[in-house]
Order: C-alpha cells, then sequence, then structure tokens
C-alpha cells in the first residue's frame, strides 16, 4: 500500500535519557510513534483545537475543578477569620 502519494516526511533527531530509551524498547513503544503522540499532547496543552481531545478536556475539567475546591475552601477560611474580628 505505502504512504499517500504527495506527503512529505521530515527526518529529525532527538536526544533522550538512557532510561526513557530503555523503557521505551522494553515496552515495544517506537520512537515514530512517541513522538506523534507526544507532540500531539504538547499541542493540545497549548491549545490547539485540532488536537485537545476528551482526554485532554477531562484533565483540564479536573484542574479546575480542584482548583475550584481550593480556591472555595479559601474563601471560607477567610470568611471565618472576618467574622471573628
Amino acid at each position: 500500500m505505502g504512504r499517500p502519494k504527495g506527503t512529505g516526511r521530515v527526518t529529525t533527531s532527538v536526544t533522550m535519557s538512557p532510561e526513557f530509551f530503555a523503557l521505551a524498547k522494553a515496552n515495544h513503544i517506537g520512537f515514530s510513534e512517541s513522538m506523534r503522540v507526544g507532540l500531539s499532547v504538547a499541542f493540545a496543552e497549548k491549545g490547539i483545537k485540532e488536537y485537545d481531545n476528551r482526554l485532554n478536556i477531562y484533565r483540564k475539567m479536573l484542574f479546575f475543578q480542584k482548583k475550584t475546591e481550593e480556591l472555595s475552601e479559601e474563601l471560607e477560611a477567610l470568611k471565618l477569620k472576618l467574622n471573628k474580628m
């Protein structure tokens, strides 16, 4: 089958720790695939909509939920402190 006509490829090199290299090899993780997955996660974290999948949206939701709970607790503590004055 091969790759579609007209699609180019870029060859690049990356440097990684020996631990990452060994873990990738031991777990049969291809370096090209891991680069694509890693870049798509980085793109999603930068807010590029085409890469912002449901998992990333869920992670953001959990982050903001936790932040809201922390701020709510902080607000309640300040209210208690204010009432004691």
